[in-house]
């Protein structure tokens, strides 16, 4: 789920695994941290709060471990290429941005020119 790797011409398999090891602890840490914030309102005594805050706790941690580290690289590694494709219609739409990936084979242009003041 690496798209950048993809186009470096990655295979899908090679993109899933760089993907999970490149956000992989981002979204560990985020799951964790809202995961505490419910469930320290969980602790608190408003009943309707702690139901709440509970099933938002769960659901954050299986959106964390089962959606995110297993289901979506179990899918896009069954799709192989297929994951990333986009039908024509959706490509040849306005407004969507055209992304160039640089490689370590291509050098990264300057936006605008330097200023000198």
């Amino acid at each position: 789920m690496n798209p950048p790797a993809h186009d470096a011409g990655k295979s899908t398999d090679e993109a899933v695994v760089d993907g999970l090891g490149y956000t992989g602890r981002l979204v560990t840490s985020a799951a964790i941290i809202l995961f505490l914030a419910f469930a320290a309102l969980a602790a608190g005594p408003v009943v309707q709060i702690k139901v709440f805050a509970t099933g938002m706790a769960v659901g954050i941690l299986l959106d964390a471990t089962v959606v995110r580290a297993l289901l979506v690289p179990a899918i896009v590694s069954l799709l192989g290429d297929w994951s990333w494709w986009l039908p024509g219609s959706l490509r040849r739409r306005e407004g969507l941005p055209e992304v160039a990936v640089a490689t370590p084979t291509t050098p990264v242009r300057p936006l605008a020119p330097p200023v000198h003041v």
